[in-house]
């Protein structure tokens, strides 16, 4: 049970972490 939610954790983590790229390399194209 615990394995399996970090894994969830991590893939989540890994998408947030890709949102968070794509908003800054926006950011510093639209400055």
């Amino acid at each position: 049970m615990i394995i399996k939610f970090l894994r969830v954790d991590r893939i989540k983590i890994k998408k947030k972490s890709k949102m968070i790229a794509t908003e800054t390399t926006e950011d510093t194209e639209g400055k």
